[in-house]
């Protein structure tokens, strides 16, 4: 099927269909009986370095399929679409023609039977073959940095897509009964309809949070030139029989494992993080610079009694949590930035809980501006790093959050201390956002806790935390359904902690098997859409050991 066969609305249909039950005058996708069923603000004009045009039209297709995926599975996690598949695979040259491809970019969706998500494949702002094999990647640094396609992925399907008339009543309709659209404006821009007050619109434009009211305007039907709607279905996780014929693996379960299997072979060599360092920072910082004392803050705690099982995926019935990240997507290459991604997902993720949980707005702290900024005696941008380093810096001088500078997977040189904000043409050439065009975030207070039951006060009480873990051949397995990782290593060995990831719960099992619920940064595809379960409570090496995630875990408090 081609772009001129897309399947129109035919507009007296579509009308008689409004006859029976009219749309309310007003609705909005951010206020919801389930909360905020609204992405996050993006930015595909601050990638410095980009060679892409205009391709709004991509962003807003993805946006959309995006927004309406949150409102067919309210409590679950949103997602991030990948929009470099996209960019790399549609017909002609997308970065020169790209403003008028919100239909192409739905029939592809459609006819490939969906689109991986961001943590597939990074948008690298210029296009790339359209290959199988490029599609999704992991991306690993040993023995030498390389990118490896993935077999196996989740996939984002549409079953259908329709062109919405550019008609007030039509529009008001769409939106209400079956949520944001993708819209071309007569000045040249595109973007989602979210919400609708009579006959003024708002659109989210992916051009970051510091465009329009928070990345967001308001038009009138005047200014819409086209607008189109899809009716999206469940994601599923998708095997490439080609891909793992070429990996030479053979079925899905070995599909699965076979990128942590490699990753894991040098994984464990220790790099600046390692875990005696990790302690010694946390000591001197906790000593020196902690704001709120945490053994007073976890005393007002003390009398209540922890509940068996509780995490920020399910907080009354709600994951309360921002979108997955990752660090291996490439397709530019690998680097080390677990620390950078943990520590913005903590952040991100809290800032979330403060200011409302599943009714807030997703901001993602930028993992790449502390990879760029960031340095101290255990972090090295791309080499690695530890909180330790991170807080400290966040709270004397501040972040920024990603659509301010985009995940690039290298480093770059450091702007103004991190403070600042830039957008960049389709030469690649930036120029920067004025201060005081774009927030800039700050930590109140950060801290450092260890120990089962400290950790569990901790994440209760206020969101998340920040903790160093073990790699032993246990992390590396992707898991389904009710698999708990272990370190199962006989003889015991003592590993290093060598990567970051956050802890966003705690559980046990009906034979009382008790868990941490883990997020890791190696994408939806690792474990359970990227998180997992990890054993709780038990020693740190050896056979069902916990990989030392009670040994080394910090905290941090949002400046609001």
């Amino acid at each position: 099927m081609s772009a001129s066969r897309v399947v129109l609305v035919v507009l007296a249909a579509f009308m008689a269909a409004l006859a029976g039950a009219s749309a309310p005058e007003a609705m909005d996708w951010r206020a919801t009986e389930h909360g905020n069923l609204v992405t996050a603000v993006r930015n595909f004009e601050g990638l410095a370095g980009r060679r892409c045009g205009h391709v709004g039209g991509i962003w807003a297709a993805t946006a959309m399929v995006a927004d309406r995926l949150a409102i067919l599975q309210p409590t679950k996690v949103k997602v991030q679409l990948s929009n470099q598949v996209l960019l790399n695979c549609l017909d002609g040259d997308a970065c020169e023609n790209g403003k008028g491809m919100i239909a192409s970019a739905l029939e592809y969706i459609q006819e490939n039977k969906g689109v991986p998500d961001r943590t597939c494949m990074a948008y690298v702002g210029e296009k790339q073959k359209c290959s199988r094999f490029n599609t999704c990647l992991n991306c690993i640094p040993v023995p030498e940095v390389k990118c490896e396609p993935r077999a196996e992925f989740f996939r984002y399907p549409i079953s259908s897509y329709e062109e919405v008339p550019v008609e007030a009543a039509a529009i008001r309709a769409e939106v209400a009964a079956n949520g944001p659209i993708a819209c071309a404006l007569n000045d040249g821009l595109y973007g989602t309809i979210v919400a609708y007050e009579g006959e003024t619109f708002t659109i989210k434009h992916d051009l970051g949070t510091f465009f329009g009211s928070k990345g967001f305007t308001e038009q009138s039907i005047d200014a819409i030139k086209e607008c189109y709607a899809a009716k999206v279905e469940l994601p599923y996780r998708y095997f490439d029989g080609e891909v793992a014929a070429f990996l030479n693996v053979l079925t899905l379960d070995a599909a699965i494992q076979y990128p942590r299997s490699i990753f894991n072979d040098g994984h464990n060599t220790p790099r600046t993080n390692n875990h005696a360092l990790r302690n010694s920072l946390r000591a001197h910082h906790s000593e020196e610079t902690l704001v709120t004392d945490l053994a007073d803050q976890l005393a007002e705690n003390s009398n209540g009694e922890l509940p068996k099982n509780f995490s920020w995926l399910n907080y009354n019935g709600y994951a309360v949590v921002t979108p997955m990240q990752s660090h291996h997507n490439g397709p530019t290459g690998y680097c080390g930035a677990c620390y950078a991604m943990a520590s913005a997902s903590v952040f991100s993720d809290r800032l979330k809980i403060m200011r409302g949980g599943a009714n807030a707005t997703d901001v993602f702290i930028s993992p790449q501006n502390t990879v760029d900024c960031v340095r101290g005696p255990a972090t090295a941008g791309c080499g690695g790093g530890d909180s330790s380093d991170v807080f400290p810096v966040w709270k004397s001088i501040g972040t920024v959050d990603e659509t301010c500078n985009v995940w690039r997977n290298h480093e770059q040189a450091c702007e103004n201390k991190g403070i600042a904000c830039r957008q960049c043409n389709g030469n690649g050439e930036c120029s920067e956002v004025a201060d005081g065009d774009f927030d800039v975030y700050k930590v109140k207070e950060y801290g450092f806790v260890k120990g089962e039951e400290a950790m569990m006060r901790e994440i209760i009480a206020r969101g998340p935390i920040d903790c160093g873990i073990g790699t032993p051949p246990a992390l590396g397995e992707d898991i389904y359904g009710e698999d708990i990782l272990c370190d199962n290593d006989t003889p015991p060995k003592d590993w290093e902690i060598t990567h970051d990831i956050s802890v966003v719960g705690w559980g046990e099992t009906e034979d009382g098997q008790k868990y941490w619920v883990i997020r890791n940064s190696w994408g939806t595809h690792w474990g359970d859409h990227g998180f997992a379960r990890v054993c709780r409570g038990r020693k740190q090496d050896g056979p069902g050991g916990n990989m030392k995630i009670e040994a080394s875990c910090s905290f941090v408090v949002p400046d609001l």
